[in-house]
C-alpha cells in the first residue's frame, strides 16, 4: 500500500504571548475531509512563541490511485472548561508525485511547520546515491547516469520566489518511476524569525555591496538555496556553485564555501551575475541576481495624536523602530534599507521623543481618526526633502493598513527583464520543460509627480495592522509604491496592477495578500526601483 505521511512538527503563535498563556492549544488535522482525532496540548508559551510538537501530529495517507489530496489544519484555543475559540486554519493541496519536503504555512494568528514523507511499496524507489557514476547534460535537461541501470533524469531548482507558490512545486514537473525520491523546500518567514539576520529572506534578486561598517545593520551575506532536488540524496559535496558576469564586471564572493544545496554570497562588483550549480560537472540549475551598492534611505516618523488617549496610536517609538527593522528584512531584497534620520530639526511644532528620527505631533482629530486617504495632511508635517516621511495615525476613512500619499514617479513608464531563469519564474521560465524565457515587461506608476512639496516622499500607517509583522509588511509594500511599483495582481480591480500575473499571491506588492503569504520582490522590481528619484538621490 503506497503511503504518504503528513507530519506537523512545529507551532508558531503570531498572537501576543499574553493572549494565549494558560490556554490549551487544540489541533485538528484533516485529510480530504477526514479528521485525525484532535490533539490537545497544555503549553507554556515561550518568549519567542515557537515550540516543537512532541509527539508530532501525524497521519498516513493511502495515495493509491490518487492524483492529489488536501491537507487542512485547524487550531482552537481552549480556556478553562467551557471557553473555546477558533484562531483559524490553513489548507494546502498536495499533488502527485507528492514531493517530500518541509513546508511552512500561516494565517494571521499562527503558523505551522510540517513535512511530507513518502512511504510504502510502489512509491519508495531505491535512492540511487550509492550507484551514481556521472552526470551529463542533454537537450531535455540533465541526465543522471548510474552503474548497471538506465540513465535517470536529475532535476534541481532554485526558485526565486519564497515561499514557493503552491501550484509551482516545481513547475510542470514530470515524475519518472525509478528516478529517486525528491526533496522540496519552501520557506517564508514568521514574525518569530524577526528580528534576526537582516538578510533572513533567501533567494533575493539583489545581493548588495555592503561595507564592513554597514554589516552590523545590513547583515554579512545573502543566502541562495536549492528549493527542489531529485534525487533527494545527491551528494552535497558534489553540488558546486560558480558564477559568471552577465552584465558589467559583476562579481560576488562565496562566504563559507561554494558547495552544497545552499551558499552565502556577498556583493563585490556592480552588474548582473549568473550563478550556475553543477553536479559532477553537469549543469543542474541557474540563478540570476543583481549586484549593486547598498542604498541607505533616511526616514523620519511622526507619531500623530489629537491630545487624548483615544486619538493616540498605540505604537511606541520602540515598537516603531521594530516595524521599520522588519520592513528592512523585506526591502533589502531590493538592495536598500531605511535608516532613521539623525537630523533633529523640527517644524510644525513636532516634539522629539528621545528616539532618533521619531517625533510626536499633535493634529486636529480628523487628521488622526478617519483621515482622508488621498489628501491627508499628516504626511506633510515635519518633513524634509528626500527623507521618507511616515505618519502613524489611528485609521483612515477607507480602512487601509497604510497609504502612500506623496512621491515622484520613476523616470520611465515600464521596465524590462530577460534571461534564464525569468524573473519570478514567469512562464516560460527557460527552465525545462518550459520553453526559452522571453522578455517580460512590467508597468510602473507614470512619471507624473504626485507631490505636494518638492522632494516629499511620504505615507501614513494605521493601527489596523494587527502585529509587528503586519506593520513591517505594510511599510515595505507602501514604500514600494513610493518607488514606483504597482500592485502585482491587483485584488481591488481598477487596472492599476503591473500587468504581470505571477506569482499568484507571494509577491509583496500583491493587492491584498497577507505578509505571511507575500514576502518576495523580484528582478523586475529590483530594476524598477533604481528608476525612482528617491533611490537615485541617495
Amino acid at each position: 500500500m503506497p503511503l504518504v505521511d503528513v507530519v506537523l512538527t512545529e507551532f508558531n503563535s503570531l498572537l501576543p504571548a499574553a493572549s494565549i498563556v494558560g490556554d490549551t492549544i487544540c489541533y485538528t488535522l484533516t485529510i480530504d475531509g477526514e479528521a485525525v482525532p484532535q490533539v490537545e496540548l497544555d503549553i507554556v508559551v515561550p518568549d519567542n512563541r515557537r515550540f516543537v510538537l512532541s509527539p508530532p501530529v501525524q497521519r498516513s495517507v493511502d495515495v493509491a490511485g490518487r492524483s492529489s489530496f488536501r491537507v487542512r489544519v485547524q487550531v482552537d484555543l481552549v480556556h478553562g472548561l467551557t471557553s473555546r475559540r477558533s484562531i483559524g486554519w490553513i489548507e494546502r493541496v498536495i499533488q502527485w508525485p507528492f514531493f517530500e519536503g518541509e513546508y511552512r504555512d500561516a494565517n494571521s494568528n499562527w503558523g505551522v511547520t510540517w513535512l511530507i514523507d513518502r512511504l510504502g511499496e510502489g512509491i519508495r524507489e531505491d535512492d540511487p546515491t550509492d550507484r551514481l557514476a556521472f552526470a551529463r547534460d542533454s537537450a531535455e535537461g540533465t541526465i543522471l547516469n548510474t552503474v548497471g541501470a538506465p540513465p535517470a533524469p536529475m532535476r534541481v531548482e532554485i526558485h526565486p520566489v519564497l515561499p514557493v507558490p503552491a501550484l509551482q512545486q516545481p513547475p510542470e514537473q514530470v515524475y519518472t518511476p525509478g528516478s529517486g525520491r525528491a526533496r522540496y523546500w519552501s520557506m517564508g518567514v514568521y514574525d518569530s524569525d524577526l528580528p534576526g539576520d537582516p538578510r533572513i529572506i533567501q533567494n533575493p534578486p539583489v545581493v548588495p555591496i555592503v561595507s564592513a561598517a554597514q554589516r552590523s545593520f545590513a547583515g554579512d551575506a545573502s543566502t541562495i538555496r536549492v528549493t527542489y532536488m531529485r534525487p533527494r540524496t545527491l551528494l552535497p559535496a558534489d553540488l558546486v556553485w560558480s558564477q559568471r558576469s552577465l552584465a558589467g564586471n559583476a562579481r560576488v564572493e562565496f562566504v563559507g564555501g561554494n558547495t552544497g544545496p545552499h551558499v552565502r554570497v556577498r556583493g563585490v562588483a556592480t552588474g548582473e551575475v549568473g550563478l550556475e550549480l553543477r553536479y559532477r560537472g553537469a549543469m543542474v540549475a541557474p540563478y540570476r541576481l543583481l549586484v549593486r551598492p547598498l542604498k541607505v534611505i533616511p526616514c523620519r516618523v511622526q507619531l500623530c495624536h489629537a491630545g487624548t488617549p483615544s486619538t493616540t496610536p498605540a505604537s511606541t517609538p520602540t515598537e516603531i523602530l521594530a516595524h521599520i527593522n522588519i520592513a528592512n528584512r523585506f526591502l533589502i531584497q531590493l538592495g536598500l534599507i531605511l535608516q532613521m534620520d539623525q537630523d533633529t530639526s523640527v517644524t510644525d511644532n513636532a516634539v522629539p521623543t528621545g528616539t532618533p528620527g521619531v517625533f510626536r505631533l499633535q493634529l486636529p482629530a480628523p487628521e488622526v481618526v478617519n483621515a482622508p486617504s488621498t489628501t491627508a495632511s499628516c504626511t506633510l508635517k515635519n518633513s524634509r526633502p528626500f527623507v521618507f516621511n511616515f505618519a502613524y495615525i489611528i485609521n483612515d476613512a477607507d480602512s487601509n493598513l497604510g497609504y502612500t500619499t506623496d512621491w515622484e514617479g520613476p523616470s520611465a513608464t515600464q521596465v524590462e527583464d530577460s534571461g534564464t531563469p525569468s524573473s519570478s519564474f514567469i512562464a516560460p521560465s527557460g527552465i525545462p520543460p518550459h520553453e526559452a524565457a522571453r522578455t517580460n515587461i512590467m508597468r510602473l506608476f507614470t512619471p507624473a509627480t504626485q507631490q505636494r512639496r518638492p522632494g516629499l516622499f511620504a505615507m501614513y500607517v494605521t493601527q489596523n495592522n494587527a502585529t509587528a509583522m503586519d506593520f513591517g509588511g505594510t511599510i515595505a509594500h507602501e514604500f514600494g509604491h513610493a518607488l514606483g511599483l504597482r500592485h502585482r495582481v491587483n485584488a481591488h480591480g481598477g487596472g492599476s496592477d503591473d500587468r504581470l500575473m505571477y506569482p499568484p499571491r507571494e509577491n509583496l506588492m500583491h493587492g491584498n495578500a497577507t505578509t505571511y503569504e507575500a514576502q518576495d520582490f523580484d528582478l523586475l522590481q529590483a530594476r524598477a526601483v533604481a528608476l525612482s528619484p528617491l533611490f537615485s538621490h541617495h
